[in-house]
C-alpha cells in the first residue's frame, strides 16, 4: 500500500512540475526541463518497485524449486494393474515415475511425504540425487494384515502437508513449491466425505504451491498382491519373491479378505480443480510429465507474485533509472556540455517592432 502511495505522489509531482513549467512567467524553461527529466526518472524508479515487470514474473529456475512427493503406500497400491502388466503393481509404477521426475528436475530439492497407517514426512527436502533415489527405492507398503481402520484419512494427510508447507514458506517465501501426489485416490469404506478432502487440500493454494495429481490403477480394478517383511534386508517385499516362486497369482489376496481395489480419479480432479491444479492417469505415462510441468508453472506464478519475490527479482531493475538520474545530474550540474545550451532556447528570438513616426 505504501509503495502505491509513493508512486501516486511521484506522478502527482511530475504533473505539478509539468503544469508549473508551462507557465512561462513563473519559471525559467531551462530549469524546468532539467527538473522535469529528474521527476520522470524518479517516477520510473518508483514504478519499477510497484508495477509487475514481465521479466520478473517469468523467472523459472530449477535451483529455486522444491518438488514434494506425496506418496500413497496403503495396501491398495499393491493392486496388480500397473502399466507393465502381470504382477506390476501401482506402487512399482509410482517408484518408476518418481525416478523419472527426479531425473527431469535435476537441481531441484526433493522431499517426500507418505501416508498409510499414518501420514508424515518420509524424506526432508534434499538436493542429493542419490539420497532421493535411495528413498524412492525403499517405498513399500506394509503387510496385508493392515486394517482399514488404521489407514490415514486424506484430510489428515493434507493437514500434515499444510503444516510442512507453511513452515517452508515462512522460511523462504520466494521458492517454487510443487506438490506431486501419487495415489489411486481411493476412499476407504466411506472413511470421509469428498468435500472434506477437497476443503483440506486448499492448504496447497494457501501456501502458494502448485499441484499435480497422478492417479494409479485401471478402472476395472484389481486384486492386491500379498506383501511380507524381509527381516534379512529390513523391508517389505512381495510374498512370492520371498519364497522364490515365479507364479505371483498364488499370492494375491483372496476374495474373502478383500474386494477389488479401484482408483478414484474423480477425487483427484475435484482436488485439483479447487485451486487450478492438474491431474493425469498413470496408465498413460506420456501425460505425467506435461502434468508436472503445468504444476511447476502454477507454482512459479504463485511464487513470482508474492512481494518478497518481486522485490528480489526487480531490485536489479532499479539501477537503470537511478543511474540515468545520476548521470543527468552530473551532466547538468558539473559537465555542462555545449549541446545542453539548446535546452535553454524556448523559442526563436523575434525582432523588436519599430514604431512608425
Amino acid at each position: 500500500m505504501i509503495r502505491w502511495i509513493v508512486l501516486a505522489l511521484a506522478c502527482v509531482g511530475l504533473l505539478v512540475v509539468f503544469v508549473f513549467g508551462r507557465l512561462k512567467k513563473r519559471t525559467h524553461h531551462f530549469f524546468w526541463r532539467r527538473v522535469l527529466v529528474v521527476w520522470v526518472l524518479l517516477a520510473v524508479t518508483v514504478g519499477v518497485a510497484v508495477l509487475p515487470v514481465a521479466s520478473s514474473t517469468t523467472v523459472n529456475r530449477v535451483s529455486t524449486r522444491d518438488i514434494i512427493f506425496v506418496v500413497d503406500t496403503t495396501q491398495s497400491m499393491n493392486a496388480v494393474d500397473g502399466r507393465g502388466g502381470n504382477e506390476t503393481t501401482r506402487l512399482q509404477n509410482v517408484r518408476d515415475d518418481m525416478h523419472r521426475i527426479t531425473k527431469d528436475q535435476a537441481g531441484a530439492t526433493i522431499g517426500m511425504f507418505t501416508f498409510s497407517d499414518q501420514a508424515g514426512l518420509y524424506l526432508p527436502l534434499t538436493t542429493g540425487v542419490e539420497d532421493a533415489s535411495s528413498a524412492i527405492d525403499t517405498l513399500y507398503t506394509a503387510d496385508q494384515y493392515q486394517t482399514v481402520s488404521k489407514v490415514a484419512s486424506y484430510t489428515k494427510v493434507f493437514e500434515e502437508l499444510g503444516t510442512y508447507l507453511a513452515s517452508q514458506y515462512k522460511l523462504d517465501p520466494t521458492r517454487q513449491r510443487v506438490v506431486v501426489m501419487l495415489s489411486d485416490f481411493e476412499i476407504y469404506k466411506n472413511q470421509e466425505q469428498t468435500n472434506q478432502i477437497v476443503e483440506a487440500a486448499r492448504v496447497i493454494k494457501e501456501n502458494h504451491a502448485g499441484f499435480a495429481g497422478i492417479v494409479y490403477g485401471q478402472d476395472a480394478g484389481a486384486k492386491m498382491l500379498n506383501m511380507t517383511y524381509d527381516y534379512e534386508n529390513s523391508e517389505y517385499i512381495p510374498t512370492y519373491k520371498k519364497y522364490g516362486d515365479t507364479d505371483y497369482t498364488k499370492y494375491l489376496q483372496n476374495n474373502y479378505k478383500t474386494v477389488l481395489s479401484t482408483p478414484n480419479p474423480e477425487l483427484a480432479i475435484k482436488i485439483a480443480s479447487g485451486f487450478g491444479g492438474s491431474t493425469a492417469r498413470a496408465t498413460d505415462e506420456n501425460t505425467i510429465m506435461p502434468t508436472v510441468t503445468k504444476a511447476i508453472k502454477q507454482a512459479n506464478a504463485a511464487s513470482a507474485s508474492n512481494p518478497q519475490s518481486l522485490a528480489m527479482r526487480q531490485n536489479v531493475l532499479y539501477v537503470v533509472p537511478a543511474l540515468a538520474a545520476f548521470c543527468w545530474l552530473c551532466i547538468t550540474e558539473y559537465i555542462r556540455p555545449k549541446w545542453l545550451d539548446r535546452l535553454a532556447v524556448t523559442r526563436k528570438p523575434t525582432k523588436p517592432k519599430v514604431k512608425k513616426s
